[in-house]
């Protein structure tokens, strides 16, 4: 029976393509994606408040160090490229001018069962949200060319299609190549598991408390004044809930996948991080009310939401530190 091709919840494009190329191989993109995803709180002594920086691994080092698969790039240098792939684990960053060459390139690694993942330019994909809208970035996997008759997986969009070389040749940036020829298998324990998904505390604690005293001078924040109707959103506070959101459906993703065989570890922990996500989303609605009115009753209201929250998020990490102790 066919696999249902669908978007993967809590992935990105990469993620997606990354998926669906170890999916085809019978093998777990789990751990790459558990080790990709770690946050981490950045300092900035020179704008006020405690920005948050989601570090998101590089996961084609992740691929070489965990499973020993090889990545290299060939990119066409085209003038709407704006997202960085950048990586030392690359064998080689090519630049190629010549997209006739690239396709025989393409055709060779297919031959050599090397798995590729195409990035391109949305404007130019009808089946892209964004498509003669805006140049953005998107990622999908090649799975086969057959008389200048392309294959290509979208998963996001759960897209399967053929394309032509000529429509390859319009809307392509570059390409990945993965070599899966001398994989080795490794997996990691529950304690690894743990370790990646629990923050640790006293990093934890101290930065949520600068996230307290933050949205408490938020009111005289110059910086938040200056945000205009279109661009509020853009500002770190806002960002950096949104980022912490996110993470906390990621967690609840994770910790769902990493706990599903060890009896001993109560599953009640996937609906908290799952609750704090919605949370963390109430928070940022609150901020976005508290921005449009100015109003000191919503502004209290925001910081009693967070030291809910700073409460709720303190306690479970305990608790998850405790669960983490007993396999140590």
């Amino acid at each position: 029976m066919e696999e249902k091709f669908n978007h993967i919840d809590g992935h990105d494009c990469l993620d997606d393509a990354l998926y669906t190329i170890f999916n085809e191989r019978n093998l777990n993109y789990y751990y790459i994606f558990l080790e990709s995803w770690r946050f981490c709180y950045k300092n900035d002594e020179k704008l006020i408040g405690n920005r948050i920086k989601p570090s998101r691994g590089d996961r084609f080092e992740i691929l070489k160090n965990l499973y020993n698969v090889k990545s290299r790039v060939v990119d066409f240098k085209n003038q709407y490229d704006i997202y960085p792939l950048l990586s030392e684990a690359f064998s080689e960053y090519k630049i190629q001018n010549n997209k006739e060459k690239a396709y025989e390139e393409l055709i060779s690694n297919l031959q050599e069962n090397k798995a590729i993942v195409l990035e391109f330019d949305s404007f130019y994909c009808p089946w892209d949200k964004l498509y003669n809208r805006i140049h953005g970035t998107h990622m999908c996997v090649i799975k086969s060319i057959k008389e200048e008759n392309i294959e290509i997986f979208d998963r996001w969009y759960s897209e399967k299609r053929i394309i032509t070389k000529e429509f390859l040749y319009e809307f392509m940036y570059k390409f990945i190549i993965l070599d899966f020829s001398q994989y080795r298998e490794q997996q990691l324990n529950i304690k690894q598991i743990l370790s990646i998904l629990i923050p640790e505390k006293n990093i934890f604690q101290r930065n949520l408390i600068n996230f307290i005293k933050d949205m408490e001078n938020m009111e005289s924040d110059k910086e938040f004044e200056n945000c205009t109707a279109s661009n509020y959103t853009n500002h770190y506070l806002f960002r950096n809930i949104r980022e912490i959101s996110y993470n906390r459906k990621q967690i609840a993703i994770l910790f769902k996948e990493a706990i599903k065989n060890e009896k001993n570890i109560n599953k009640k922990y996937i609906e908290e991080f799952d609750e704090l996500s919605k949370e963390w989303d109430i928070l940022k609605n609150l901020i976005a009310m508290f921005y449009f009115t100015k109003s000191e009753s919503d502004l209290e209201e925001c910081i009693i939401k967070l030291k809910m929250i700073y409460k709720k998020e303190i306690g479970l990490i305990k608790e998850l530190m405790e669960v983490k102790e007993k396999y140590e």
